[in-house]
């Protein structure tokens, strides 16, 4: 993004009557004990500051699953370690972006993560309060944090010594790690290995004596502190992303009361803040940060058909939800890393709802800056094109989704089909409009966006 800003400004200066003014300020007597800040800010400081801001909002509300175990080549190949390294950023980068693009998209997914965990623990509340679960064993269990090494009877492993381990207590609390083999290449038994979602963890608790066979007992033992050291918080960045955000409110109310005009930019910060502070709220109790998952030795193969046939069910999509799916590639198979899509085959009617209340808020932030001073008037008409339609474009394609899914006919089911894709072009164009613009009016900005308040001299990043 910093790349693409500053094409955008060095592109801006060779407009044609495009000034750039040097603010001079009166230096103070010798004898002066304390010195105002000026009365004025910078270009470069509205930008920096803005961007500091959206980047805070967007990177430190990242909750992803656990990845795929990928093993670590030495850095002396250094080929096959970049690729590991694009491997191993890849997944965090693209949600970044698409959190930049459609943060509307992550709270929704967030959103369905907790209704999920939260359903699930109420349903078994009581169980599961007696063995001292919470909430947040099923929320790490839905980011993929527990999974099964099938161990085949039959075979023997090659990473393996006759070396055997003493086997843990199983009623001591914490402990997750059951008996087995000392390993030639300890991150091995991260390969080839079940990963489970919250549904298939409950169906291998047991609860009575009357248990399947199916059952790992030694699942009642991981304990939330565990699973929370585990989770790689950064609460220094997210204090100072929480510490911005509030400057930033306190910044644009200060102008607002003094008159002074408020930039597209800091418009959409707000809009920026709003959806973080969403997207932390929702996020609560989830770990975040967790790069590989708790294991416990199952005796079978990984292709047992006998696992998949007990743990997974396939469950039809809501209208939205498989838009969403699709765009997003996130389907997998019984077993594999469950991506960063949503966990399961399933949407319902709150999914689709934290999707619209998202997407309205979002858009409709934005709004705010109607009657701001834009470079052409063909530029605000088309800002408010575009915010309008990131306001409703949820709502118009569910509705569309709905009249078309309802007609029998062939003809009109592919028309809704190919108007379902314009409504979704035409929402990525909106936002992607909104951004390139958000920066370009900084160039063409009026001069009460230059004249500081107070809130300038609380302390900020940028």
């Amino acid at each position: 993004m910093f790349p693409f800003v500053l094409s955008l400004l060095f592109l801006a200066s060779h407009v044609h009557a495009f000034h750039t003014i040097h603010t001079n300020c009166t230096l103070p007597p010798p004898g002066t004990n304390f010195v105002t800040a000026p009365n004025t800010r910078g270009t470069l400081q509205i930008l920096w500051s803005c961007l500091f801001t959206i980047l805070a909002c967007t990177w430190t509300v990242l909750h992803l699953n656990v990845p795929g175990y990928v093993p670590q080549p030495e850095k002396k190949h250094v080929r096959e370690w970049l690729k590991w390294a694009v491997h191993k950023y890849q997944h965090p980068i693209n949600w970044f972006l698409l959190t930049v693009v459609a943060p509307e998209v992550s709270f929704t997914k967030y959103w369905d993560d907790q209704v999920r965990g939260r359903s699930l623990f109420y349903h078994y509340e009581d169980d599961l309060k007696e063995r001292g679960w919470t909430k947040t064993h099923l929320l790490f269990a839905n980011m993929g944090g527990f999974a099964l090494r099938p161990r085949d009877p039959g075979a023997s492993d090659s990473n393996q010594t006759e070396t055997s381990t003493v086997k843990q207590n199983d009623s001591q609390p914490g402990t997750a790690t059951p008996a087995g083999n000392v390993l030639a290449d300890p991150a091995s038994k991260f390969e080839n290995i079940f990963h489970l979602t919250a549904t298939d963890v409950l169906k291998l608790l047991p609860r009575d004596e009357a248990s399947e066979t199916l059952s790992i007992p030694e699942l009642w033992n991981v304990s939330v502190e565990e699973i929370n050291d585990r989770s790689k918080t950064d609460i220094l960045m997210r204090l100072l992303a929480v510490g911005q955000i509030v400057w930033v409110v306190i910044q644009i109310l200060s102008r607002w009361v003094y008159g002074l005009a408020v930039t597209q930019l800091e418009v959409t910060v707000v809009a920026f803040a709003v959806c973080a502070v969403g997207m932390y709220i929702v996020n609560r109790g989830k770990p975040t940060g967790v790069k590989v998952p708790i294991l416990f030795d199952y005796p079978g193969t990984k292709d047992d058909r006998e696992i998949v046939r007990r743990l997974r069910s396939a469950i039809q999509l809501t209208s939205m939800i498989q838009i969403v799916r699709i765009m997003l590639h996130s389907d997998e198979q019984p077993g594999d890393p469950l991506g960063n899509g949503f966990i399961e085959d399933a949407g319902d009617d709150f999914t689709d709802m934290s999707m619209f209340v998202g997407s309205m808020v979002f858009g409709g932030i934005h709004l705010a800056a109607w009657d701001f001073e834009f470079p052409t008037a063909v530029e605000k008409h088309l800002w408010w094109a575009a915010a309008l339609w990131c306001t409703v474009c949820v709502l118009a394609c569910t509705l569309l989704s709905a009249v078309f899914s309802a007609v029998l006919l062939i003809v009109l089911m592919t028309l809704g089909l190919i108007l379902l894709w314009v409504f979704i072009l035409a929402y990525v164009v909106a936002r992607l409009f909104i951004v390139v613009e958000m920066f370009r009016t900084l160039a063409f900005l009026p001069t009460g966006a230059y004249v500081a308040t107070w809130a300038s001299d609380i302390p900020n990043v940028g």
